[in-house]
């Protein structure tokens, strides 16, 4: 799983221009909101400018997503889509994730189902899914056993989901399970965060190029992971100049070329 940026565009007749991505520095639950500031300034005061806000799942400017998302009169943008953290559903064996999914009614909605208990087993893992694990398992003096609240497959192929220990007490029932590292959201760091084997798999784009800026601003890079988490652009693009009149090129880097005012 991984943070959408926000885009912002400017559409014009049949055109649209991206003007720039957003990201925000933490990934969002569905109730928890964060302001995302763009200051758009026009080139024309007489010219009608149609901005649009939309969730772009790869930031690679080309407004690809699959969001359901609205912009009201106060600019505030609600995303009712996909979400890009998960749901969870169900306890022990029978935990389950998935992303949000935006229902027929517009509602987030957590598209799985949890798995089937069956009977404990006392084998450190919560067998019959409710949210015990060995309960009515015997133990003996103060012996300690490894334990895990989810799934045993959660364990495999990776280095960050971990078993906890429980431990017996008065030679009878054991303590609640502690210290076990459970799936998290995937973040763009180089670590199976949500430990199903694979390592940043919701950011394919890293490692290939991109570019940031307009005009003779633009600069390429790569595609690498950011200290937040998110997939960033490494490019750095160079200082806007004066825009000059009929060389075809734009000099201040707004995405016009040859506008007025320029430098004859």
């Amino acid at each position: 799983m991984k943070m959408v940026p926000l885009s912002i565009y400017v559409q014009n007749d049949s055109t649209k221009k991206l003007l720039k991505t957003l990201t925000t520095k933490e990934i969002l639950s569905p109730n928890k909101t964060t302001i995302l500031t763009y200051d758009f300034v026009p080139t024309d005061n007489n010219k009608v400018y149609n901005l649009l806000f939309v969730a772009d799942d790869k930031g690679n400017g080309k407004g690809e997503y699959n969001e359901c998302n609205e912009n009201d009169n106060q600019k505030k943008l609600t995303f009712k889509g996909n979400y890009s953290i998960f749901c969870q559903v169900g306890k022990g064996e029978c935990m389950r994730f998935a992303p949000y999914t935006c229902n027929p009614e517009g509602k987030l909605s957590c598209n799985v189902k949890p798995g089937k208990p069956v009977k404990e087993i006392c084998d450190g893992f919560d067998n019959n899914c409710d949210g015990q694990i060995d309960e009515g398992c015997g133990c003996e003096g103060k012996t300690q056993k490894e334990c895990y609240h989810a799934p045993k497959k959660f364990l495999e192929n990776n280095n960050v989901c971990q078993k906890g220990t429980m431990n017996c007490i008065g030679g009878e029932t054991w303590t609640e399970c502690r210290g076990d590292i459970l799936p998290s959201v995937e973040i763009c760091n180089g670590v199976d965060d949500d430990c199903d084997g694979k390592i940043d798999e919701d950011f394919p784009q890293v490692g290939t190029k991109c570019t940031l800026g307009f005009g003779i601003c633009k600069k390429s890079g790569t595609y690498i992971c950011g200290k937040s988490g998110n997939m960033i652009c490494d490019a750095i693009p160079s200082a806007p100049q004066i825009e000059k009149c009929g060389d075809g090129l734009d000099n201040n880097c707004n995405g016009l070329v040859d506008e007025k005012p320029c430098q004859k």
